[in-house]
């Protein structure tokens, strides 16, 4: 008779460890990541309120969770930083992108997401909705709280509005965060 408390006690331990994080929060925002400054190799966001996390197998060797801030000329601004997120643990893929082109990135700054004219961008694509991209009505802001040159470790928040070009509809990215170790072409 001793096996069956036994028994109960294995199969309760079962059902409430297959439960996963998602599940286990009532808001939303305490799935995502803590806002860190370490290079703690995080990030994540809410789309439309729903969470969006590095996860899922990479595709031709690109990664889930990426930042890249490269020196790509002479120029003292000849900077590309561009940061992903993708999950492709569902059967449609997403991804959340942003680029500052043509910009030194200073810890404290505020960058303003908009148009690709701009050369400072965020982007959404999901293979069931479409591709979404900032543009003069719908922006954002990209907040760099921490760049570490030596140690190459870029940390911030953001958030944005992106528009799909041929419907109209706007998705909401918002409490963004990240803090990545960042590869260099330098």
């Amino acid at each position: 008779m001793k096996i069956r408390p036994f028994l109960i006690f294995t199969v309760v331990l079962f059902i409430f460890s297959s439960c996963s994080k998602k599940e286990d929060c009532e808001d939303p925002i305490d799935c995502l990541p803590a806002i860190t400054q370490t290079g703690a190799n995080t990030a994540g966001c809410l789309v439309n309120g729903e969470v969006l996390l590095p996860g899922g197998q990479s595709l031709n060797s690109g990664s889930v969770l990426q930042a890249q801030y490269t020196y790509s000329g002479d120029g003292d601004d000849d900077f590309v930083f561009g940061l992903s997120i993708r999950n492709r643990e569902s059967t449609y893929s997403k991804m959340m992108m942003i680029t500052i082109r043509n910009e030194k990135l200073v810890e404290g700054n505020t960058y303003t997401l908009s148009t690709p004219e701009s050369n400072q961008t965020g982007s959404y694509n999901n293979l069931l909705m479409g591709g979404f991209i900032t543009n003069e009505e719908n922006t954002g802001e990209l907040f760099i709280s921490n760049i570490d040159e030596e140690r190459q470790i870029v940390s911030g928040t953001f958030w944005f509005d992106a528009e799909e070009t041929r419907s109209g509809e706007i998705v909401e990215i918002r409490n963004g965060r990240f803090d990545l170790p960042y590869y260099t072409s330098r």
